[in-house]
């Protein structure tokens, strides 16, 4: 027979787990929204950090797919604009670059290629417009 002390004891233990899980998740969060990856290791680091802060593998996944959101939003909206040189806003490249540099390897790491493909082509094409059209031109055969 379980006590009612133990229950309550566990109860405030499970609520002290939930609520620091809580405060270094959104301490990721913060992390990512201010911090500007500019290197492979700033960004190893990183994700390093948001494997260890997820309980569950799926928390990962549906960031990286929101990720892919955003950057499919991004090219749907460069396509959209009539003029052939968009300039991009500080949060755009951000994105592009968080895509590139965490998630995809986040999503090779989780076993999901095609996530993983998906995200480093977009990215890719927001961040070398350039080299993006040359080489889907040669890919195509244009």
């Amino acid at each position: 027979r379980i006590k009612r002390a133990e229950i309550m004891a566990t109860t405030v233990n499970s609520k002290a787990v939930v609520t620091e899980s809580t405060k270094q998740s959104t301490l990721a969060n913060k992390m990512i929204r201010r911090k500007q990856i500019s290197t492979k290791e700033d960004s190893s680091i990183l994700r390093s950090f948001l494997v260890t802060l997820s309980e569950d593998w799926r928390s990962l996944v549906i960031r990286s797919v929101a990720c892919l959101y955003r950057l499919k939003g991004i090219v749907e909206d460069e396509s959209m604009s009539s003029s052939g040189s968009v300039v991009l806003s500080r949060t755009t490249l951000r994105t592009a670059k968080d895509a590139l540099l965490v998630y995809a390897p986040l999503a090779q790491r989780l076993g999901m290629q095609r996530l993983k493909s998906e995200l480093e082509n977009t990215a890719f094409q927001i961040l070398y417009r350039r080299q993006y059209s040359v080489a889907s031109a040669l890919y195509t055969g244009e």
